[in-house]
């Protein structure tokens, strides 16, 4: 029942604070900063052509912030990293598939391992993973690494590098 009450809340986020009891959250701030970013992303001279945008994730959780990624544009595609302890994730992953078709990609297992696997480009990198020391420095040496391979790959590039977020709540 505790999945069923995050899948409310992800379904409902346009009504404040949304929260599962275990952990992870977001406001509508930070749900609106999310989609105008997404948005200005979209729209800026640096965009892929198509208009598609790579969104890497670390830390979905309940997915409080795929959502708004997912509901900016229809080729916005996520890669959510998670450890997978909650039973909130797999409840979430499984709506987000019925309302977003084709467009997330769930990765379950220590960001520390999963990430250095990594090989696809991501054009926008959102931390919220592990909030200690160690983890967050590990996922951010690895964002580095994935946005050198796939937009410096001759150590010069005419597009803007990706972005990084970073959503501690």
């Amino acid at each position: 029942q505790g999945g069923d009450a995050a899948l409310v809340a992800v379904a409902d986020a346009g009504r404040g604070i949304i929260s599962s009891r275990s952990q992870g959250c977001t406001s509508l701030a930070q749900f609106d900063f999310l989609i105008n970013t997404t948005r200005r992303l979209l729209s800026s001279p640096g965009a892929r052509q198509g208009g598609t945008l790579e969104v890497c994730e670390v830390g979905f959780n309940a997915g409080y912030s795929s959502v708004p990624f997912l509901l900016t544009h229809p080729t916005c595609r996520v890669v959510s990293f998670d450890i997978g302890e909650h039973a909130a994730s797999f409840v979430a992953k499984s709506w987000i598939d019925r309302e977003f078709p084709d467009r997330h990609q769930f990765v379950i297992g220590d960001s520390r391992i999963s990430l250095v696997a990594w090989q696809d480009r991501c054009d926008l990198f959102f931390i919220d993973g592990g909030h200690e020391y160690s983890l967050v420095n590990s996922d951010m040496k690895q964002m580095y690494r994935i946005a050198n391979d796939h937009y410096r790959p001759n150590g010069l590039t005419a597009e803007p590098g990706p972005y990084v977020i970073f959503g501690m709540c």
